[in-house]
């Protein structure tokens, strides 16, 4: 494995770390403000808002690692109907297309975190700055547009050599995964 492809696996696995970190710490959290409702007859304000923050935070910076280990939902039905070449393309097509959407995707968002930051947003109740968290979304974003680029690279260079796609890139990610 090259150092672009040991990068993008390990940037998902960090990426990984930090959600199970995350959930973890959510947990206790909801699990604790539970308890306390039901025992002291208080539930902390501000645990809905802390438990919403973490879960974005979760659900941003989980996009490389799930599409590392191609835990993204996917539509494979024209993929198996169509000559091995056209797939091939019809890939490579796919990810220029998913690069494009991301490049929208993190610049929108990337504006929605200056506008918050202009804005001096907080939370509601528990008065959370705001622009850590949703900072999440173009990171997450970025992050991601990085490890399908070098996905896009290493797919054209199999071509290049004149092999398939699809069994490559399985092999690649389990034997990463097998580290």
């Amino acid at each position: 494995m090259n150092k672009l492809t040991k990068s993008r696996y390990s940037i998902g696995s960090f990426l990984c770390m930090i959600g199970g970190v995350a959930v973890f710490v959510m947990v206790i959290l909801v699990t604790y403000s539970s308890i306390s409702r039901y025992f002291f007859g208080q539930a902390i304000n501000y645990m809905e808002e802390v438990a919403g923050l973490l879960l974005m935070l979760v659900a941003f910076l989980s996009f490389a690692h799930v599409y590392n280990r191609r835990g993204h939902i996917r539509v494979e039905i024209i993929l198996d109907f169509v000559p091995k070449k056209i797939r091939d393309w019809l890939i490579i097509l796919n990810k220029l297309m998913l690069l494009f959407y991301l490049f929208i995707f993190v610049k929108l968002t990337y504006d929605f975190v200056k506008m918050s930051y202009a804005m001096d947003c907080h939370t509601a109740d528990a008065q959370l700055y705001e622009v850590p968290w949703m900072a999440c979304m173009p990171i997450g974003g970025a992050l991601l547009a990085y490890c399908v680029l070098v996905s896009l690279i290493e797919d054209i260079a199999q071509i290049i050599r004149g092999n398939h796609l699809e069994a490559e890139q399985v092999e690649v990610a389990e034997e990463h995964l097998k580290i």
